[in-house]
């Protein structure tokens, strides 16, 4: 398995009179990063000169896809885990993470009380790596609107549905 470069891809938010707004993908013809920086704003001012509404904001991705899809079975991503944990800045705060199909190894045991309850950071080494990676360390991620969790952050963790598509047999 291996994580292979698709392309680069402007994504636009459109705003119009009523505040209403859309948003278009488009992927570009660049070969790198650099072109694409390049190329984003022009093809913004190409789209602009035939709109009344008003680009926002765009972002430009890099898209990566699996080259070698093996789906695991009974994976399920009408399934999550929601791992709560509190804010660094504001530790009476606190923010979640879902976890799409998650792995049974992170709740507690099968046929028990904590079935459905989110294993802590300190029994589940692939918990506590989510939970480090929302940390304040340089390289890491923010968890809402910029802001990092506490040390040792995690408040709770449940299983929760989410709402799934039709399957077909």
């Amino acid at each position: 398995m291996a994580q292979v470069l698709q392309g680069y891809f402007l994504n636009t938010v459109w705003q119009d009179g009523q505040r209403d707004k859309t948003h278009r993908r488009i992927m570009l013809d660049v070969a790198d990063m650099d072109a694409a920086e390049i190329a984003a704003p022009l093809v913004v001012g190409y789209i602009a000169a035939c709109t009344d509404a008003i680009c926002i904001s765009y972002t430009i991705s890099m898209v990566y896809e699996n080259d070698d899809v093996t789906l695991a079975a009974g994976a399920d991503v009408s399934q999550g885990a929601e791992i709560v944990m509190a804010l660094a800045d504001r530790p009476m705060k606190s923010a979640s993470f879902n976890i799409p199909a998650p792995k049974a190894a992170i709740f507690g045991a099968a046929g028990t009380a904590n079935a459905n309850v989110v294993l802590t950071p300190s029994v589940s080494a692939a918990v506590k790596a989510v939970q480090d990676m929302f940390d304040d360390t340089p390289g890491s991620c923010f968890i809402s609107d910029g802001e990092h969790i506490a040390e040792d952050g995690f408040v709770r963790g449940y299983r929760t549905p989410r709402k799934g598509g039709y399957r077909l047999a």
